[in-house]
Protein backbone atom coordinates (compact mmCIF):
# COMPACT_ATOMS: atom_id res chain seq x y z
CA UNK A 1 0.00 0.00 0.00
CA UNK A 2 1.26 3.73 -1.13
CA UNK A 3 0.92 5.91 1.97
CA UNK A 4 1.69 9.69 2.34
CA UNK A 5 3.99 10.83 5.08
CA UNK A 6 4.92 14.27 6.00
CA UNK A 7 6.41 15.74 9.80
CA UNK A 8 4.35 18.23 12.14
CA UNK A 9 5.78 21.54 12.47
CA UNK A 10 7.68 21.47 8.87
CA UNK A 11 9.95 24.48 9.03
CA UNK A 12 10.60 25.79 5.10
CA UNK A 13 13.82 24.27 4.22
CA UNK A 14 13.95 23.93 0.19
CA UNK A 15 15.77 25.09 -2.88
CA UNK A 16 19.06 25.07 -1.04
CA UNK A 17 19.49 29.17 -0.45
CA UNK A 18 17.72 30.27 -3.37
CA UNK A 19 15.21 33.04 -3.26
CA UNK A 20 11.97 31.96 -1.93
CA UNK A 21 9.97 34.07 -3.75
CA UNK A 22 7.98 32.89 -6.48
CA UNK A 23 8.23 29.30 -5.35
CA UNK A 24 4.96 27.57 -3.73
CA UNK A 25 4.79 26.07 -0.46
CA UNK A 26 2.07 23.75 0.99
CA UNK A 27 0.82 24.09 5.04
CA UNK A 28 -0.02 20.90 6.65
CA UNK A 29 -4.23 21.51 6.34
CA UNK A 30 -3.71 21.55 2.64
CA UNK A 31 -1.87 18.68 2.31
CA UNK A 32 -3.99 16.82 4.30
CA UNK A 33 -6.81 18.43 2.83
CA UNK A 34 -6.01 16.95 -0.13
CA UNK A 35 -5.24 13.46 0.86
CA UNK A 36 -8.52 13.35 2.14
CA UNK A 37 -10.16 14.39 -1.06
CA UNK A 38 -8.12 11.77 -3.00
CA UNK A 39 -8.85 9.33 -0.56
CA UNK A 40 -5.07 8.37 0.05
CA UNK A 41 -3.97 6.80 3.36
CA UNK A 42 -1.45 8.60 5.43
CA UNK A 43 0.09 9.60 8.76
CA UNK A 44 1.49 12.12 10.70
CA UNK A 45 5.36 11.76 11.87
CA UNK A 46 7.30 13.43 14.10
CA UNK A 47 10.43 12.29 13.02
CA UNK A 48 10.31 11.67 9.35
CA UNK A 49 14.10 11.50 8.90
CA UNK A 50 14.49 8.22 10.58
CA UNK A 51 10.92 6.92 9.56
CA UNK A 52 11.75 7.24 5.82
CA UNK A 53 15.45 6.15 6.44
CA UNK A 54 14.02 3.07 8.05
CA UNK A 55 12.18 2.32 4.60
CA UNK A 56 14.93 3.40 2.11
CA UNK A 57 17.35 1.12 4.19
CA UNK A 58 14.89 -1.50 3.25
CA UNK A 59 15.21 -1.01 -0.70
CA UNK A 60 11.94 1.26 -0.81
CA UNK A 61 11.66 4.39 -3.59
CA UNK A 62 10.73 7.78 -2.09
CA UNK A 63 9.10 10.64 -3.57
CA UNK A 64 10.24 13.48 -1.06
CA UNK A 65 8.45 16.54 -0.77
CA UNK A 66 9.38 19.04 1.69
CA UNK A 67 9.26 23.21 1.74
CA UNK A 68 9.37 25.50 -0.91
CA UNK A 69 8.71 24.27 -4.97
CA UNK A 70 12.48 24.06 -6.38
CA UNK A 71 13.44 25.27 -9.44
CA UNK A 72 16.41 25.46 -11.45
CA UNK A 73 18.41 22.30 -13.30
CA UNK A 74 18.27 20.01 -10.14
CA UNK A 75 16.02 18.42 -7.83
CA UNK A 76 18.29 19.46 -4.29
CA UNK A 77 15.85 17.96 -1.74
CA UNK A 78 12.54 19.70 -1.98
CA UNK A 79 11.00 17.76 -4.81
CA UNK A 80 13.62 14.66 -5.46
CA UNK A 81 12.89 11.15 -5.40
CA UNK A 82 15.23 9.38 -3.23
CA UNK A 83 16.41 5.55 -2.91
CA UNK A 84 19.43 3.64 -1.49
CA UNK A 85 22.40 3.39 -4.04
CA UNK A 86 24.00 0.32 -2.61
CA UNK A 87 22.31 -2.43 -5.28
CA UNK A 88 23.59 -1.52 -8.28
CA UNK A 89 20.01 -2.37 -9.55
CA UNK A 90 18.13 0.96 -8.32
CA UNK A 91 19.64 2.70 -10.71
CA UNK A 92 17.16 0.86 -13.79
CA UNK A 93 14.81 0.10 -11.20
CA UNK A 94 14.49 4.46 -10.91
CA UNK A 95 14.42 4.57 -14.58
CA UNK A 96 11.47 2.27 -14.96
CA UNK A 97 9.93 4.42 -12.46
CA UNK A 98 10.46 7.25 -14.13
CA UNK A 99 9.77 5.68 -17.42
CA UNK A 100 13.11 7.00 -18.99
CA UNK A 101 16.10 5.37 -21.15
CA UNK A 102 17.87 2.42 -19.47
CA UNK A 103 21.10 4.24 -19.87
CA UNK A 104 20.17 7.26 -17.87
CA UNK A 105 22.50 7.57 -14.66
CA UNK A 106 20.76 8.90 -10.85
CA UNK A 107 22.80 11.22 -9.07
CA UNK A 108 24.00 10.58 -5.14
CA UNK A 109 23.74 13.14 -2.77
CA UNK A 110 26.17 12.72 0.16
CA UNK A 111 26.93 14.56 3.80
CA UNK A 112 29.20 17.40 3.10
CA UNK A 113 31.90 16.48 5.99
CA UNK A 114 32.03 12.84 4.25
CA UNK A 115 31.93 13.49 0.32
CA UNK A 116 35.45 13.24 0.03
CA UNK A 117 35.88 9.98 2.00
CA UNK A 118 33.31 8.33 -1.06
CA UNK A 119 34.23 10.73 -4.34
CA UNK A 120 37.90 11.70 -5.76
CA UNK A 121 38.90 15.25 -5.23
CA UNK A 122 35.25 16.08 -3.72
CA UNK A 123 34.50 19.79 -2.32
CA UNK A 124 31.32 21.83 -1.23
CA UNK A 125 28.69 20.83 -4.46
CA UNK A 126 25.20 22.21 -2.91
CA UNK A 127 23.80 22.77 -6.16
CA UNK A 128 25.18 19.33 -8.22
CA UNK A 129 27.12 21.20 -10.88
CA UNK A 130 30.11 19.16 -10.03
CA UNK A 131 31.55 15.34 -11.67
CA UNK A 132 34.04 13.03 -9.12
CA UNK A 133 35.36 10.08 -10.01
CA UNK A 134 33.72 7.39 -7.29
CA UNK A 135 36.73 6.79 -5.96
CA UNK A 136 37.89 2.59 -6.53
CA UNK A 137 37.25 1.13 -2.87
CA UNK A 138 33.75 2.76 -2.70
CA UNK A 139 32.45 1.33 -5.92
CA UNK A 140 30.79 -1.44 -4.49
CA UNK A 141 29.14 0.37 -1.35
CA UNK A 142 27.59 2.57 -4.08
CA UNK A 143 27.29 1.20 -7.21
CA UNK A 144 24.04 2.68 -8.44
CA UNK A 145 25.59 6.25 -8.83
CA UNK A 146 28.55 5.18 -10.73
CA UNK A 147 27.97 5.85 -14.62
CA UNK A 148 29.90 3.84 -16.57
CA UNK A 149 32.32 5.65 -16.80
CA UNK A 150 33.24 5.71 -13.31
CA UNK A 151 31.76 9.42 -12.41
CA UNK A 152 28.55 11.30 -10.32
CA UNK A 153 27.35 14.27 -10.51
CA UNK A 154 27.33 14.68 -6.49
CA UNK A 155 25.40 16.96 -4.05
CA UNK A 156 26.70 17.66 -0.66
CA UNK A 157 24.74 18.90 1.65
CA UNK A 158 25.45 19.98 5.28
CA UNK A 159 22.35 20.91 8.54
CA UNK A 160 22.33 24.28 7.99
CA UNK A 161 20.81 24.28 4.20
CA UNK A 162 18.17 21.70 4.93
CA UNK A 163 18.30 20.27 8.29
CA UNK A 164 15.55 17.36 7.88
CA UNK A 165 17.67 16.54 4.46
CA UNK A 166 20.91 16.18 5.97
CA UNK A 167 19.12 14.32 9.18
CA UNK A 168 18.06 12.19 6.78
CA UNK A 169 21.09 11.18 5.36
CA UNK A 170 22.47 10.21 9.00
CA UNK A 171 19.69 8.10 9.84
CA UNK A 172 20.43 6.34 6.92
CA UNK A 173 24.08 5.61 7.31
CA UNK A 174 22.78 4.53 10.95
CA UNK A 175 21.43 1.74 8.80
CA UNK A 176 23.78 1.36 6.51
CA UNK A 177 27.05 2.13 6.92
CA UNK A 178 26.50 4.68 3.87
CA UNK A 179 26.56 8.23 3.75
CA UNK A 180 24.85 8.86 0.68
CA UNK A 181 21.46 8.64 -1.25
CA UNK A 182 20.33 8.62 -4.52
CA UNK A 183 18.39 11.63 -5.33
CA UNK A 184 17.00 12.09 -8.90
CA UNK A 185 14.23 14.89 -9.88
CA UNK A 186 10.60 14.14 -8.75
CA UNK A 187 9.05 13.57 -11.82
CA UNK A 188 8.22 11.52 -14.92
CA UNK A 189 9.48 11.74 -18.77
CA UNK A 190 7.69 14.78 -20.33
CA UNK A 191 6.63 16.13 -16.85
CA UNK A 192 7.67 19.44 -15.12
CA UNK A 193 9.49 18.09 -11.79
CA UNK A 194 6.06 17.91 -9.39
CA UNK A 195 4.59 21.43 -7.37
CA UNK A 196 1.51 20.48 -5.33
CA UNK A 197 0.14 17.38 -3.57
CA UNK A 198 -1.71 16.78 -6.48
CA UNK A 199 1.12 16.42 -8.26
CA UNK A 200 3.49 14.62 -6.01
CA UNK A 201 0.31 11.55 -5.87
CA UNK A 202 -0.18 11.98 -9.98
CA UNK A 203 3.26 10.47 -10.34
CA UNK A 204 2.63 7.30 -8.66
CA UNK A 205 2.47 4.63 -11.26
CA UNK A 206 -1.42 3.60 -11.32
CA UNK A 207 -1.80 7.71 -11.17
CA UNK A 208 0.37 7.82 -14.36
CA UNK A 209 -1.30 5.20 -16.09
CA UNK A 210 -4.62 7.61 -15.51
CA UNK A 211 -3.45 10.62 -16.68
CA UNK A 212 -1.60 9.39 -19.89
CA UNK A 213 -5.24 7.93 -20.70
CA UNK A 214 -6.82 11.28 -19.74
CA UNK A 215 -4.25 12.83 -22.37
CA UNK A 216 -5.34 10.49 -24.66
CA UNK A 217 -9.24 11.55 -24.68
CA UNK A 218 -8.20 15.34 -24.12
CA UNK A 219 -9.00 15.36 -20.54
CA UNK A 220 -7.54 17.80 -17.73
CA UNK A 221 -6.39 17.40 -14.32
CA UNK A 222 -8.72 18.35 -11.88
CA UNK A 223 -9.30 21.60 -10.22
CA UNK A 224 -7.90 20.62 -6.82
CA UNK A 225 -4.56 22.70 -5.49
CA UNK A 226 -1.81 21.23 -7.43
CA UNK A 227 3.20 18.60 -5.01
CA UNK A 228 2.51 15.67 0.29
CA UNK A 229 5.35 16.76 2.33
CA UNK A 230 6.81 13.18 1.49
CA UNK A 231 4.80 10.69 -0.23
CA UNK A 232 6.09 6.93 -0.55
CA UNK A 233 6.20 4.87 -3.49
Amino acid sequence: MRRAFWRLRRADHGGQGRAGQGRPSYGDGEIEAFLRQAMVPYRRRDNIAADAAALLAQGKVLGWFQGRMEHGPRSLGARSILASPVKADMQARLNQIKDREDFRPVAPVALEEEAANWFANAGVSPMMVFINDVRPDRVGQIPAVRHVDGIARIQTINRSQNPVYYDLLQEFRKHTGVPVLVNTSFNTRGEPIVCSPRDAVDDRPPMRRRRCQRKRTGQRRGAVPRSVNSTVT
